[in-house]
């Protein structure tokens, strides 16, 4: 996925999970599931058309919407996303993940400071968030604040060390963080999780 920092993935949800109390939910669910599986081969006008008839049936959940985001990160439809993640949070004005996305799309977009407002107001709503804690130190770091940036990924690090190495695997992320205090950070993080000759 094209990305200045961490977003979920297109299939990030809980499988089987959404939409069990009816049969036109369900099906909403079905279109869902069959937009992931189109986007993840590429298939993107597919996947628009599966995820825009979940929406149709559904137009109450944000996810499907946080999932047409995705779909429009992934095949390079900026403003689109931007969109999709809007509404979602129209529909869920505490979602998380799509405060995260928007916050990524805005940053592809040069909107840092509208960025860092929205991860912040995320970040008040759930101290804890680990992509909402990477994603705001993603944006504070490349404003110059670095030992605010340190001091969320910190916090990132005890919830999801997972999910922080995979954030800074991204080269356009690494790229604008070399500054030597961040890349000794990163380069902790990244180093240590990588496998030793031996453990391969």
């Amino acid at each position: 996925m094209p990305q200045s920092f961490a977003t979920p993935a297109i299939g990030d949800q809980e499988p089987g999970t959404l939409f069990r109390r009816n049969p036109m939910e369900a099906t909403a669910t079905l279109f869902a599931e069959q937009a992931n599986a189109h986007a993840a081969e590429g298939r993107f006008d597919l996947a628009l058309q599966r995820i825009q008839q979940a929406i149709r049936l559904a137009p109450e959940d944000f996810r499907f919407y946080i999932t047409l985001g995705n779909i429009l990160v992934r095949s390079g439809r900026m403003d689109q996303a931007r969109r999709a993640y809007e509404a979602a949070l129209t529909v869920a004005p505490n979602s998380q993940i799509a405060a995260c996305n928007l916050g990524t799309v805005l940053v592809a977009q040069g909107d840092l400071f509208r960025a860092l407002y929205l991860l912040q107001s995320a970040h008040t709503r759930q101290p804890d968030h680990a992509l909402t804690n990477i994603n705001l130190g993603a944006v504070l770091a490349m404003l110059g604040k670095d030992e605010q940036a340190l001091s969320h990924w910190g916090e990132a690090r005890e919830r999801a060390p997972d999910l922080l190495v995979e954030s800074f695997q991204d080269p356009m992320l690494r790229a604008a963080l070399a500054r030597p205090v961040l890349k000794a950070f990163v380069d902790s993080i990244v180093l240590r999780a990588m496998p030793s000759e031996g453990e391969e």
